[in-house]
């Protein structure tokens, strides 16, 4: 689907440069003919619904016609890679081989999660579960700001000047390399449960308006951090937060069922 929504963006420019092929009277279900290949009209069905299922266009005689001429210029192409022999290169088979495992294995996914659902039920049991745990134990969120850096020493040499009076937001964007740079390091509101182990950890001790003492490391890189403000988490409300639970729940569901297959072969390493 993806491949014809990329095509789909470049048809319109492409369109513009074929000719439109005049045709024999082509027997039913086929939409056209390259040589002694056939493209249906299944194939053409299904290429315009990869793209109007997704709001991309509506289905008019003018997209079928610029959507049949990227066909036939790919059936054009893949015969002369037939020709060529391309197929048959060792690149060529690994890749082959490596895209019909991962298209497989997506099937394999799809199909568990279609006869899978979550259920409503399910997604309202698991959130009473998490509000009745933020009830006993109120949980804080945070408002923090950060800078990530390669070494050690870079780390040092912002927080010094932090430190010594500059602020925070200017030597982020200056000096820091995180995703957060060009807005001076602010993160947003976070809940520590969310954050890396090694970024909760660090802000144990550090209280609002406060930078963390020390740089600290993570698999990223070394980090500072400051508490802008802190708060106590305002718990969503169903509606708000059931999309996310059902994302959970299923993220769960197919983790627990690659793990049960997992468990059942037969695996021997080095």
């Amino acid at each position: 689907m993806k491949r014809y929504l990329y095509l789909f963006k470049i048809i319109c420019l492409m369109f513009l440069s074929f000719s439109v092929v005049a045709k024999d009277k082509l027997p039913n279900g086929i939409a056209a003919t390259v040589n002694a290949s056939n493209i249906s009209e299944a194939t053409l069905d299904d290429a315009v619904k990869a793209i109007t299922s997704k709001g991309q266009a509506q289905d008019t005689p003018k997209l079928r016609q610029a959507i049949l001429e990227e066909l036939i210029t790919r059936e054009v192409l893949i015969q002369e890679v037939g020709k060529l022999g391309l197929e048959k290169t060792s690149d060529a088979q690994k890749e082959l081989i490596q895209l019909r495992k991962n298209f497989l294995i997506g099937n394999l996914i799809k199909q568990f999660t279609d006869k899978n659902p979550v259920t409503e039920t399910e997604i309202k049991a698991e959130y009473d579960k998490q509000l009745k745990l933020n009830q006993q134990t109120p949980q804080k969120e945070y408002k923090l700001s950060g800078m990530l850096f390669k070494t050690e020493a870079d780390a040092q040499s912002a927080l010094a000047r932090v430190k010594s009076g500059e602020a925070f937001d200017k030597v982020a964007r200056e000096k820091s390399i995180g995703p957060t740079r060009d807005k001076g390091g602010d993160m947003g509101w976070i809940l520590p449960k969310v954050l890396m182990p090694e970024m909760a950890q660090a802000l144990v001790n550090v209280t609002r308006g406060n930078i963390t003492p020390a740089p600290f490391r993570s698999r990223l890189g070394w980090h500072i951090l400051r508490v802008e403000d802190e708060r106590t988490f305002k718990f969503p409300s169903y509606e708000e937060a059931k999309g996310q639970i059902a994302a959970f729940l299923s993220n769960s569901r197919r983790s627990a069922y690659v793990s049960k297959l997992r468990e059942a072969a037969k695996v021997n390493m080095n």
